[in-house]
C-alpha cells in the first residue's frame, strides 16, 4: 500500500502542476527517515536506531532542518521555473525490506 499511496503523490503533483501552470507551481519532497525527538519511540533504542541508519546509503536518517532546506528552496525564487517535481530528500534512499530478509535467510 505505501508504494501505491506514494506513486499515487507523485502523479498528483505533476497532475495538478500542469492544470494550475502558470499561476502554481507544484512540487513534492519524498522524505526518507528523519531523526527527531520520537525517533525512539517508533525505532527503538540507539543500537536498534544505528543498525536503521546503516541500511540507509548516506549512513543516517536526516536531521528535520535538512527536509527543510529544499522545501525552503522550492518556494523561492531560485525554483522559479521548477513545477511538477519530486525532490528526494531520503539519503539515497532505503533499500526494500526484501533484501534484508534474503540476506538472513542466505
Amino acid at each position: 500500500m505505501y508504494g501505491a499511496a506514494k506513486a499515487g503523490l507523485d502523479s498528483l503533483t505533476t497532475s495538478l502542476a500542469m492544470e494550475w501552470a502558470p499561476k502554481v507551481r507544484v512540487n513534492a519532497i519524498n522524505v526518507g527517515l528523519c531523526r527527531t525527538e520520537l525517533t525512539g519511540e517508533h525505532y527503538g533504542d540507539d543500537e536498534s536506531v544505528a543498525a536503521i541508519e546503516r541500511t540507509i546509503p548516506l549512513g543516517r536518517m536526516a536531521r528535520p532542518d535538512e527536509v527543510g532546506s529544499p522545501a525552503l528552496f522550492l518556494g523561492s525564487d531560485l525554483a522559479s521555473y521548477v513545477s511538477g517535481a519530486t525532490v528526494a530528500c531520503h539519503g539515497g534512499g532505503e533499500p526494500p525490506i526484501f533484501t534484508h530478509v534474503m540476506k538472513s535467510a542466505g
